[in-house]
C-alpha cells in the first residue's frame, strides 16, 4: 500500500514493575503515555539553580499542550524552559516530538542531536533522532540510532517498530516483520506494531497476514483520541475497501492536527479512490507545500491524476516522486500504466518491469484502488 507512514510518537509509555525498575523491565510503547519515563532514564541537572523551578513550570506546561495538540504553545514553553537552563536533555527531546508530529524533520534531528549530547545514555533520545531520520527517509542512520536505542534499553518496544519500519523503507521485509514482531511481543496492547507489521505483509504478498494485522488495528483502537491513532485505523480501513470510514477517520484526524502529512495524503489517496478528485489534489498540495520532498504525497497525487485521466500531470507527479525515491515501486507502476495509456508503450513497458523487479505483487495494489495496468511486458 502507498500509505503514509507516522513517525512521531510524542508520548510514550512505561510498564510499571515493583521496586526500581531495570533496563529489561521497563518497555517503552508508543500507545500507553506516562510521564515516568524521564525520571527512570535519569537526566543530569547541570542548571542554574535559580531557574530550575521557574523551567520546570514552562516544561510541565508544553507538556499540557502538547498532549492538547496545541503544538506552537508547546514550543513556546519548551523555548522558554531551555532559555532559562539549557542543560537538561529532556526538554530538548520534548520540542524535538513537537516538531516530529509537526514534521518538521530538520529542527527535530537539532534537538535530538542535543539531547544525545546531553544524556548519551537516553534510549529515548536515540529513539527521537531516530524517528527524525526515518521521516526524511534517511533509513541507515535511523537504523543506527535506533539499534543505540534498543541497546540502551532493550524494552523499548516503539524502537522495535519504527526500526521496522525504517526497513520497510530499505525494502527489507523479512528484517521488518522481525522487528514489529518484538515490538509486539513486548508490548502486545499496541496497534504500532501491528500496523507496520500489516504493512510489511501486504507488501510482501501475504493478504491473509496482512488482513489479520489490520483486523488487529481495529480491535485496539476502538475509540481514537489523538490524530495519530485515527490515522493508524484509517489505514486499516483503506486495506479492508472501508472507504467512508477511512474517510471518516482521515477527517477527524486533520481537525485535531491540520498539517498532519500522513493524514493528508491518505486523505489524497482514500479521495480520489472514490472519484472525490477535488478534494483530493487539496490534501496531496497541502502535504506538498508543508513537506515539499514527501514522494508519498507525489504518489499520491499522481494517483489521484490517473484515476482523472490527467495523465501528462501523472507523469510528472510520478517523476517527482521517483525523484526522491527511485525504487518506489507503485510509483513506477503508476507511471508505466500513464504511459501506456498514452500510447508510450516500450516507455510504459519498462517501468511496469522495473517496479515488478522491486515487488512482484505491486499490480495488485492499484488494481485494489481500481487501476489495472494492460499492456505488455518488454
Amino acid at each position: 500500500m502507498s500509505v503514509g507512514l507516522t513517525f512521531a510518537f510524542a508520548v510514550v509509555g512505561l510498564a510499571r514493575a515493583e521496586g526500581p525498575p531495570s533496563p529489561q523491565q521497563v518497555v517503552v510503547s508508543a500507545c500507553r503515555p506516562t510521564a515516568d519515563l524521564i525520571a527512570f532514564e535519569g537526566q543530569n541537572s547541570k542548571s542554574r539553580p535559580a531557574a530550575t523551578s521557574k523551567a520546570t513550570t514552562f516544561y510541565s506546561n508544553a507538556l499540557l499542550h502538547s498532549m492538547a495538540g496545541e503544538s506552537e504553545r508547546a514550543i513556546e514553553q519548551y523555548d522558554r524552559a531551555i532559555g532559562l537552563d539549557p542543560e537538561i536533555a529532556s526538554y530538548y527531546y520534548g520540542r524535538g516530538t513537537v516538531r516530529l508530529k509537526t514534521r518538521h524533520f530538520d529542527r527535530a534531528l537539532e534537538d535530538f542531536r542535543r539531547a544525545t549530547t546531553l544524556n548519551p545514555k537516553s534510549s529515548m533520545a536515540f529513539y527521537g533522532r531516530g524517528q527524525a531520520y526515518a521521516g526524511i527517509n534517511e533509513y541507515d542512520r535511523a537504523i543506527e540510532d535506533l539499534n543505540e536505542a534498543i541497546r540502551l534499553l532493550p524494552g523499548n518496544s516503539a524502537a522495535y517498530a519504527i526500526r521496522g519500519s525504517a526497513y520497510i523503507g530499505k525494502r527489507e521485509y523479512d528484517r521488518a516483520i522481525a522487528d514489529t514482531d518484538q515490538a509486539i511481543k513486548l508490548d502486545p496492547t499496541c496497534y504500532v506494531g501491528f500496523t507496520y507489521r500489516a504493512i510489511a505483509y501486504d507488501f510482501k504478498g501475504d493478504r491473509d497476514r496482512a488482513a489479520a494485522d489490520y483486523a488487529k488495528v481495529v480491535e485496539l483502537i476502538p475509540s481514537p483520541e489523538t490524530a495519530d491513532a485515527y490515522v493508524w485505523r484509517s489505514i486499516a480501513y483503506l486495506y479492508k475497501r472501508d472507504y467512508v470510514r477511512a474517510i471518516h477517520d482521515l477527517g477527524r484526524a486533520l481537525a485535531l492536527e491540520p498539517r498532519n502529512t500522513s493524514a493528508l495524503t491518505n486523505s489524497c489517496r482514500a479521495h480520489a479512490i472514490v472519484g472525490f478528485f477535488e478534494k483530493a489534489l487539496e490534501h496531496c498540495n497541502e502535504a506538498l507545500r508543508i513537506q515539499p520532498n514527501n514522494p508519498v504525497a507525489f504518489d499520491s497525487r499522481g494517483f489521484t491524476y490517473l484515476k482523472m485521466g490527467s495523465l501528462d500531470d501523472a507523469i510528472a507527479a510520478y517523476d517527482d516522486a521517483l525523484r526522491i525515491d527511485p525504487k518506489k515501486a507503485v510509483s513506477l507502476l503508476g507511471r508505466g500504466a500513464a504511459k501506456r495509456k498514452k500510447g508510450e508503450t516500450e516507455a510504459g513497458d519498462a517501468d511496469v518491469a522495473a517496479a515488478k523487479a522491486l515487488r512482484p505483487n505491486v499490480e495488485e495494489e492499484l488494481a485494489r484502488f481500481g487501476i489495472k495496468v494492460k499492456g505488455r511486458e518488454p
